[in-house]
C-alpha cells in the first residue's frame, strides 16, 4: 500500500489492516515483546526524520504503531510531518482517527488545532486547542496558535487573555511576534474599550488610516496624554485656523503640552501627512521633557538608512532604542515615509508605559 494512501482510511482500518498483513510475525508475540519492537521501529523513524527521508520516517513510524497500537508518539510524529508537508486535510484526518483514549493528550490535540486552523476551521480549532490547554495549561504553541486565531477572528480580549499568558514567560516575552502582536491587540482594545466610548470613533479611524495628518497626532496626544494638556491658550493663534474651527483646542493644547511646536510662520498646518522622521521628532520632543530617555538605553540600534549627519540622527536612534519606533528586518527606519495610524497608536501605547514606569 503506498504511504500517501493510508491516510484516506480510518485509523481503525489502518491498524486492522497492518496487523492483517503482520499477524503471522506479530500475534504470537507478548504485548511487552510488542511495545519493545514499536520502540525499536519509532527510534528508527526519528533518526530517518532527522536525516530528511520522512517517507520512510513515516513508514518506520507505522510499523510502531502496527506492534503497539497505543504509541501515542508515532502518531504525533505522523502528524507533525503531514502539517509540515502543508497536507493539513491528511493530517486532520488521521490525527482525528486516533482512539480517544490514546488521543487524550495534549500534544495531538494541539495538532489536530493547528491542522484545523490552516484550513480555516476556525471552530474546530478552537476546540482541540482549548482541549491543550485544559490538558496542559502551559503549553506555549497551542497558547500562541489561540492567540493569533482569535486576533483572526476579532475576539481581541481572548487574543489578550493568551497573549499576556505567554508574555508571562521570560523566553516569551523576548519573542518579537509575541510582543509585536500584543502591542497591537492592545491598540485595537483600546479603542474598542466603552470607556474611551466619546473618543472612540476618532480612534477606530485612525487605527483604518495608512496616513496620519498633524491634525490627527495633535488629537490623539491630547487625548491619550490629557494629564500634560492644561487648558488651551488664547493667546495661541494659528494662521491657518479659524477660532470656531471645532479642532482648535486640540491643536492648541498639543502645542501647549510639548507634543507638537509653534512654526516659524505662524501655520498649524493640520492636514500635513506626517512622516515617520516627524513623528519620532515629536515623540522624542514630548518624552524628553517629561523623563530623561537617554537613561533608559538597554540596545544599540542604528538606522541603515539615516545617515549620522541627518539632523534628527540621534533621534531616530533614541527612538527605536526605547522600542517606541522600529526598524524592518534589514534594519530600515523608512524616515521620509508615512506613518499609520495603528503603528502610531503602538507608539503612543509604549510611551504612555514608559511614562507610567518612571
Amino acid at each position: 500500500m503506498r504511504p500517501n494512501l493510508i491516510f484516506s482510511i480510518t485509523l481503525p482500518l489502518l491498524v486492522y489492516s497492518l496487523f492483517v498483513n503482520s499477524c503471522s510475525d506479530l500475534s504470537s508475540l507478548t504485548r511487552e515483546e510488542r511495545h519493545e519492537i514499536a520502540v525499536h521501529s519509532f527510534q528508527k523513524g526519528l533518526k530517518t526524520k532527522n536525516d530528511g527521508n520522512s517517507d520512510k520516517a513515516i513508514q518506520y513510524f507505522k510499523n510502531a504503531i502496527e506492534a503497539d497500537s497505543t504509541f501515542v508518539n508515532a502518531y504525533r510524529e505522523i502528524g507533525e510531518i503531514l502539517i509540515l508537508r502543508g497536507d493539513y486535510r491528511n493530517a486532520e484526518s488521521f490525527l482525528s482517527g486516533i482512539p480517544v483514549p490514546v488521543r487524550h493528550e495534549a500534544e495531538i490535540y494541539y495538532l489536530i488545532g493547528s491542522a484545523q486552523f490552516y484550513q480555516k476551521k476556525m471552530n474546530d480549532a478552537v476546540v482541540n486547542l482549548e482541549k491543550s490547554i485544559q490538558i496542559t495549561p502551559d503549553h506555549w504553541r497551542a497558547s500562541w496558535m489561540l492567540a493569533q486565531l482569535y486576533f483572526q477572528l476579532q475576539n481581541y480580549k481572548h487574543a489578550s487573555d493568551y497573549l499576556e499568558r505567554l508574555l508571562e514567560d521570560s523566553l516569551s516575552a523576548k519573542n518579537e511576534k509575541i510582543v509585536a502582536l500584543s502591542q497591537k491587540v492592545n491598540a485595537i482594545l483600546h479603542i474598542y474599550n466603552p470607556k474611551n466610548s466619546s473618543k472612540s470613533e476618532m480612534l477606530r479611524s485612525l487605527s483604518q488610516s495608512n496616513t496620519v495628518t498633524r491634525g490627527q497626532f495633535a488629537h490623539i496626544m491630547v487625548v491619550e496624554f490629557s494629564e500634560f494638556s492644561g487648558g488651551a491658550s488664547t493667546a495661541t493663534r494659528f494662521l491657518d485656523v479659524s477660532d470656531d474651527n471645532p479642532m482648535i483646542n486640540f491643536y492648541k493644547k498639543s502645542v501647549i503640552m510639548g507634543a507638537l511646536e509653534s512654526l516659524p510662520d505662524g501655520n498649524f498646518y493640520p492636514e500635513y501627512v506626517m512622516k515617520r522622521r516627524n513623528v519620532a521628532h515629536y515623540l522624542h520632543r514630548f518624552l524628553r521633557e517629561k523623563i530623561s530617555p537617554n537613561q533608559l538605553f538597554e540596545k544599540e540600534i542604528v538606522p541603515s538608512d539615516t545617515e549620522k549627519d541627518d539632523f534628527q540622527f540621534d533621534t531616530i536612534r533614541t527612538i527605536c532604542r526605547l522600542g517606541i519606533m522600529t526598524l524592518t528586518a534589514d534594519g530600515l527606519f523608512r524616515p521620509d515615509e508615512p506613518i499609520s495610524g495603528l503603528e502610531l497608536m503602538k507608539s503612543i501605547t509604549i510611551v504612555k508605559n514608559l511614562l507610567d514606569t518612571r
